[in-house]
């Protein structure tokens, strides 16, 4: 899909303040398996600019679901 389009959809629906729960379950899949690949950390950055979150908020959700998962942030 569109990434664009589709961020757009969700930003034009989901207020700022809710819209870092999406992004928080984006990196929960991102990390589910248990395993970090570059491609996908940068595609989540990316939809995070899209949606209109900034980095250090994006760090700081990414941090936390890292932690919920187990997981170390290296």
């Amino acid at each position: 899909p569109d990434t664009v389009r589709f961020t757009r959809q969700i930003k034009d629906r989901i207020p700022l303040d809710d819209r870092s729960g999406v992004l928080a379950a984006l990196w929960e899949v991102t990390y589910i398996d248990g395993k970090r690949t570059a491609d996908e950390e940068s595609l989540v950055r990316l939809v995070a600019g899209l949606l209109g979150i900034n980095d250090r908020d994006s760090a700081l959700i990414r941090q936390s679901v890292l932690a919920d998962l187990g997981m170390t942030d290296s």
